[in-house]
């Protein structure tokens, strides 16, 4: 089965791009993966574009030839791995397709077979305690075990001590209205010093939220292995890590209890599924950041499914609908899982864009949390 054709599609989704790569073959049949960043698609489009002459006439099973063939040379990094992340998801939701079984049952049949998540993006762009509260709340009602919010604001918002105080405030408010059992993963956003990471882990331990997400920027990992050990909560890490390489020295320095490898950046189900093994042997626990659209969902659902170490799987609140109706049942929530689809591939029969015509948000999403407030 050859390819013949590859084809891309962004479209701007709220606050960020959604990128579909569409690989097409000679016995009629296609693929779809998915390389969406922030705001980098053009980019990610071009790196595409420039690999399509190396992929037309190739056999479309030769997943693991064809990453090594991308990846090898000036290798790494966001645009180029979210350019080979794409393209491999396509090519297994193509393998899948061919032998008319689930992605899941190719890599050896499941763990499990009902997927945990947990609603990311409920307090986007909200302001107060109140705000953040009821976002939970109402996520907990809708069947959600647990939520994801950012409590620190933008940068230069407030002082020091105004946001750790802040954040304290907002999650004993979710924990007091959810119960002891719901689950709060506080994201950081790269916001934090080492010294305020352990006042905040500290400050937010009486609470119990399960991670604190990228405390300090995610460049230096040996400073995360050597923060690791003073937090009084675990830290999560790894969407800005791209390859097995990227996290070895993560892994070896226990620079994080739970990693967030993203299947559209750190080059799709074949070098994620690797990086999720090499943490098994460290003990550290799998939860893929997952902010993207619905083939992005599927991609890490297949990993999701076999993977012993997984722990559970980020969801996009807010986009939640929009992704049922462009992908189909497969994205439905069901009692705060997602469950495994039994049709070939990726789980989706094809992707209905015209959903999305009316979610142009212009050339580039905006940002409002990127500006320092002097």
């Amino acid at each position: 089965m050859k390819i013949t054709g590859i084809d891309v599609v962004i479209k701007f989704v709220r606050w960020r791009e959604w990128l579909f790569v569409r690989v097409s073959t000679d016995e009629g049949l296609f693929g779809w993966g998915e390389g969406s960043t922030s705001d980098r698609g053009p980019a990610v489009a071009a790196v595409i574009r420039q690999f399509t002459p190396r992929l037309l006439g190739r056999d479309s099973s030769a997943i693991e030839l064809i990453w090594r063939d991308l990846y090898t040379g000036w290798r790494g990094g966001p645009i180029v791995n979210s350019a080979i992340s794409a393209i491999d998801g396509a090519l297994w939701d193509l393998q899948g397709k061919r032998y008319g079984v689930p992605v899941w049952k190719l890599l050896g049949g499941p763990v499990r077979r009902k997927i945990r998540v947990y609603a990311g993006g409920v307090s986007r762009w909200m302001d107060s305690v109140a705000d953040h509260v009821e976002g939970a709340i109402r996520a907990q009602n809708q069947g959600y075990r647990g939520v994801k919010v950012t409590p620190f604001g933008s940068p230069g918002q407030r002082t020091d001590v105004a946001a750790i105080r802040f954040a304290a405030e907002l999650v004993e408010g979710i924990r007091e209205a959810t119960g002891p059992d719901f689950e709060i993963h506080i994201e950081c956003a790269e916001r934090l010093t080492p010294r305020l990471a352990i006042e905040a882990s500290q400050a937010l331990a009486p609470s119990r939220p399960v991670w604190l997400e990228e405390p300090i920027p995610a460049e230096n990992v040996k400073a995360m292995c050597a923060l690791a050990p003073r937090m009084a909560t675990p830290i999560a890490c790894g969407e800005k890590l791209f390859s097995r390489q990227d996290y070895r020295e993560l892994l070896e320095g226990q620079g994080a209890a739970f990693i967030q490898p993203d299947l559209t950046h750190a080059g799709g189900i074949t070098e994620v599924r690797k990086i999720a093994a090499a943490a098994e042997t460290h003990y550290i626990q799998v939860a893929p950041h997952n902010s993207g659209g619905p083939i992005s969902a599927a991609m890490a659902m297949q990993i999701a499914a076999v993977t012993p170490n997984f722990q559970v799987l980020e969801t996009a609140y807010p986009e939640a609908e929009l992704r049922r109706r462009v992908a189909g049942e497969s994205m439905e929530v069901h009692d705060g899982y997602m469950h495994l689809s039994d049709k070939p591939g990726l789980g989706i029969d094809d992707l209905n864009l015209d959903a999305l015509d009316d979610e142009a948000d212009g050339p580039e999403p905006s940002y409002p949390w990127r500006t320092f407030i002097e």
